[in-house]
């Protein structure tokens, strides 16, 4: 007889606030929130230090600001986190083949086979959580279960750095006691309504009959919580998933209105969407427009055509003539998908092209294309001297990324070259402890620049922006940031021309793993922490696109990689200060 079946669900603990400390080990102990930083930002991730004071993953980052204005608040570094994931998933694969990425750091891990080698699923988890602390210095949780979905509520029922089993036949007894909340794929509105029907734990839901629940949430949703209620969870493992859309979309801090901006901005969402469908290596069929003004309605419009779509210009065509005539804002949000993938090397050869007897409708568009070898020599130069090394000349002037200089002047010192630096300029250095740090910039006016030397590449960070931002010390190459390209966190980034932004949860959808890529119907874990639940993307605010998102073991786009420290000034009425 086999072993019984086990899963593991494993999820590092305060993944992004905590790669932070690893790298800056100054920042320990304090309330750190990473996310997006400018007026519309969220926060992606809370330090435990911080979660004490109320502040919470999906949260605006103005509300974050008002309940922890002593708070250090920090933009992504995805690139950091990228690396960091990978050797945690390695890690993982060392015990099991069968591992199921929902975002750079959780995973599912069927272990079922793997018992006859490491011995039981609570052994192969105790050894994953030593090895993961001591090749990368973070901790993760753990939960262990016979059922998909008990192991992810177990592995957030003691977090931090801790471990559940839950022994099988046990589901019920463990599940029952905790609210309703803790259902997987139950939002906000979900557990509105089932506290509404006087249903406060688990077992409320499941002592209620199947019948009433699908009456009060519909036949699928009502369903499939009541079966989550008993401990009911057949699904498998999936190791690998296929992406189905790769898109791009931006929230801006200020709403972009005119036609010389929102043609700039679809320009610059079609070059990063065709460049990712090129990297990954697939092309699509099937182009998606997403258009939202300032009350929040959006509006999507999609065409198929037989021409494969992995190049900005015929993706920039299409959109154009998806765009509404005459809109030209105002906009908070543009995002573009393509989906319908396939690799084109697999594609049969087309048939010859006939021209038909009778009108068919819509006639045939016919896109205008870049030179093959153009498009090669980009992507050789981009990937050998960094994104956006070549761009088209229109967005020259949009955020992107600069190597610091292998030695950086000291405080209040303008470089030699007649660069930024300096007294009022913006551009600061810091050294020393993060809690010895002001809360105004290095620079600015009435704060003396202490003397110093020159400050090496590996001992400073760099920052380029408003004095108020402050960069502290930290290990490794730092790069200067012009503009954080993305602020998010457990949920993935987007980036937006003016700055920051990142997207909300505002649905659950079944507790799939995610597809990276999508604008509005992809899910991913863990917006929540520990919460059992699965927040959605396709919201203001979650930011779920591939590979700039990082969902369903999708890789987020980069940001900067100095790591930025800036202290809040006061707050009130829960807006954001002005960094």
């Amino acid at each position: 007889m086999g072993s019984p079946r086990r899963i593991v669900h494993l999820d590092l603990d305060s993944f992004f606030a905590a790669a932070e400390a690893l790298d800056n080990p100054a920042l320990r102990g304090l309330p750190l929130i990473v996310g997006g930083l400018g007026p519309r930002g969220v926060v992606s991730t809370a330090s435990y230090e911080a979660r004490a004071f109320g502040v919470r993953s999906g949260m605006p980052m103005g509300r974050a600001r008002f309940l922890c204005p002593e708070g250090i608040y920090l933009p992504g570094r995805y690139h950091r986190y990228r690396e960091l994931s990978e050797m945690v998933m390695a890690v993982f694969r060392r015990y099991t083949p069968l591992v199921e990425p929902l975002s750079l750091d959780e995973a599912f891990l069927d272990v079922t086979l793997s018992q006859e080698i490491f011995g039981p699923a609570e052994d192969i988890a105790a050894r994953i959580r030593r090895e993961v602390r001591a090749e990368t210095g973070l901790t993760v949780s753990a939960g262990v279960s016979a059922v998909k979905y008990v192991a992810k509520v177990a592995s957030g029922f003691k977090k931090p750095d801790a471990m559940t089993v839950v022994p099988e036949g046990g589901e019920t007894d463990f599940l029952w006691p905790l609210p309703v909340r803790k259902l997987w794929g139950a939002g906000e509105v979900t557990v509105r309504r089932l506290e509404g029907l006087g249903l406060a734990t688990i077992g409320d839901v499941a002592a209620l009959p199947e019948g009433r629940m699908i009456d009060a949430l519909g036949a699928n949703g009502g369903s499939r919580l009541w079966n989550l209620a008993w401990g009911r969870d057949p699904r498998e493992v999936e190791p690998e998933r296929e992406a189905k859309s790769i898109g791009a979309e931006d929230t801006y801090d200020e709403d972009i209105r005119g036609e010389t901006a929102v043609r700039r901005e679809l320009l610059h969402l079609s070059v990063r969407v065709a460049a990712r469908l090129r990297n990954a290596g697939v092309a699509g069929t099937t182009l998606t427009l997403k258009l939202r003004d300032p009350s929040f309605k959006t509006i999507t419009r999609s065409r198929t055509q037989d021409d494969l779509l992995d190049d900005h210009v015929p993706i920039l065509a299409l959109a154009e003539k998806l765009r509404p005539r005459g809109a030209w804002g105002p906009f908070r949000l543009l995002g573009i998908q393509v989906s319908g993938l396939v690799r084109p090397e697999e594609l049969p050869p087309p048939p010859p092209k006939m021209t038909p007897l009778f009108d068919t409708g819509d006639p045939p568009v016919t896109l205008p294309r870049s030179d093959p070898r153009l498009v090669t020599a980009i992507d050789d130069i981009n990937r050998r001297f960094g994104e956006w090394s070549l761009m088209p000349a229109t967005l020259l002037d949009k955020p992107r990324r600069h190597r610091v200089p292998e030695t950086l002047p000291a405080y209040g010192v303008p470089p030699a070259a007649g660069g930024a630096g300096g007294p009022g300029s913006g551009v600061g250095c810091a050294r020393g402890p993060a809690s010895s740090l002001s809360g105004r910039g290095a620079g600015s006016p009435g704060y003396p620049p202490p003397a110093g030397p020159a400050l090496s590449r590996r001992t400073v960070g760099f920052v380029s922006g408003p004095p108020g931002q402050l960069p502290v010390t930290a290990p490794g190459v730092l790069e200067v940031a012009a503009a954080p390209d993305e602020a998010a966190g457990d949920q993935v980034p987007e980036t937006g021309s003016h700055g920051t932004a990142v997207r909300a949860p505002d649905d659950i959808a079944g507790g799939q793993a995610s597809e990276s890529g999508s604008l509005g119907t992809a899910v991913r874990a863990p917006e929540e922490d520990g919460g059992g639940q699965v927040p959605a993307t396709g919201s203001l605010g979650t930011v779920q696109m591939a590979p700039e998102e990082a969902a369903g073991g999708q890789v987020p786009e980069t940001g900067s990689q100095g790591t930025v420290l800036t202290y809040p000034e006061k707050t009130t009425g829960g807006q954001a200060s002005e960094s």
